[in-house]
C-alpha cells in the first residue's frame, strides 16, 4: 500500500487563519439557513396570497440557487482553513477492509490503462462533462410544474449543503492528491482528468497560503474535498427523482451514475467509500423531495 505523501503546507493554522475559518463558517451556516428559507416557501410566505406568488416563484428559484452555489463554492474552497485535519489514510483503509485488501483505485486504473486506449478517453471525456449534464439534469426538472420545482429544489438543496458540512467534517483530498505516484501516472490515461487535478492542487495550495505570504489570486471554483462524491450523488439523485415521476430520462441518469461511480474511482478523484456515501446522500435527499411533493398536495408519482 502507498504512503500518503505529506501536503506541503498542511501546517499547524495560525490564529489569524482560525479567526477567519470561523468568521467565514459562520457566513456559510447563515447562507445555508436562507437558502433553505427562501426555496422552503418561507421568504414566499410573507408575500400576499394569490396571483403575487406566481410571479415570485422563478426569482425566489434563483435567488436560492444563488445563495446556495455561493456557500457552497466557498465553504469548499476553504476547507483547509476550516478543519485542516485530512482523513485520506483512514479512507484508504476502509476502502482496503470493504474490498478484502484490495485497492479499488488501483484495480479500477489498471484495467484501464492496460484496456483499450479509447475506453480509457472516452471515460476520461465523459467524467469531464459532469457539469453540463448536471445542468441539464436541473434544468429539465426545474422547468416541472411548481409543486414539483420546489419539491426537487429542496432535495437539490439539501445534496449540496448536506455534501458541503461532510466536506467540512471529513476533509479529505482524494487518491490522486494524497497519493503522489498517480499524479505522475493518471496523464498518460486519462488526460482530462490530471489536467484538472493539476490546476486544483496548484489552487489548493494558493490557498493554504492565504494569510502568510504575498496576495495571490485564487479560484474559487477549484476547491479540493472527496468524501462524498457529489458527481456521484448528483446523478444518482436525478435517477431517483426520475424514477419516481416515471420519468423516462431513468435509465440515461441510472446509465450516468454507473458510469460516474466507475469514473470516480479509476480517475482517482475518489475513493470507493466516497462514491458509497454520495449514494447514501442521494437517496436521503430524493427521499426529502417525495415528502415535500407529497405534502405540497402533488399526488403525482
Amino acid at each position: 500500500m502507498r504512503r500518503a505523501a505529506p501536503v506541503p503546507g498542511q501546517a499547524p493554522l495560525k490564529r489569524s487563519s482560525l479567526y477567519w475559518g470561523v468568521v467565514l463558517m459562520a457566513v456559510v451556516v447563515q447562507a445555508e439557513a436562507i437558502a433553505l428559507w427562501i426555496h422552503s416557501g418561507g421568504f414566499e410566505a410573507q408575500l400576499a396570497a394569490g396571483a403575487r406568488r406566481a410571479p415570485m416563484d422563478w426569482p425566489l428559484t434563483v435567488a436560492a440557487l444563488t445563495v446556495l452555489i455561493s456557500a457552497y463554492t466557498w465553504g469548499k474552497l476553504m476547507i483547509p482553513h476550516l478543519n485542516p485535519r485530512l482523513w485520506d489514510g483512514a479512507l484508504a483503509a476502509l476502502d482496503r477492509a470493504l474490498c478484502l485488501g484490495v485497492n479499488p483505485n488501483e484495480v479500477a486504473f489498471t484495467i484501464f490503462a492496460e484496456g483499450p486506449r479509447w475506453t480509457a478517453l472516452a471515460l476520461d471525456r465523459y467524467y469531464a462533462a459532469f457539469v453540463p449534464t448536471m445542468l441539464a439534469g436541473a434544468a429539465w426538472f426545474l422547468t416541472d410544474t411548481p409543486a414539483r420545482r420546489r419539491a426537487f429544489l429542496a432535495g437539490f438543496a439539501t445534496l449540496w449543503s448536506t455534501g458541503l458540512w461532510l466536506y467540512i467534517a471529513v476533509p479529505a483530498l482524494g487518491p490522486a492528491f494524497a497519493f503522489r505516484d498517480f499524479l505522475t501516472r493518471i496523464p498518460g490515461v486519462f488526460p482530462l482528468a490530471a489536467a484538472a487535478q493539476e490546476a486544483l492542487m496548484a489552487n489548493y495550495m494558493r490557498v493554504l497560503d492565504l494569510g502568510s505570504g504575498p496576495r495571490t489570486l485564487i479560484a474559487p471554483t477549484l476547491g479540493i474535498a472527496a468524501v462524498p462524491s457529489l458527481h456521484v450523488a448528483l446523478h444518482f439523485f436525478l435517477f431517483l427523482w426520475a424514477l419516481h415521476l416515471g420519468s423516462r430520462l431513468r435509465t440515461p441518469f441510472l446509465v450516468m451514475t454507473i458510469l460516474t461511480f466507475l469514473g470516480s474511482v479509476a480517475t482517482e478523484w475518489h475513493y470507493l467509500v466516497d462514491g458509497l456515501a454520495g449514494l447514501l446522500l442521494a437517496g436521503l435527499a430524493a427521499t426529502l423531495s417525495v415528502a415535500v411533493l407529497r405534502w405540497s398536495g402533488d399526488g403525482s408519482c
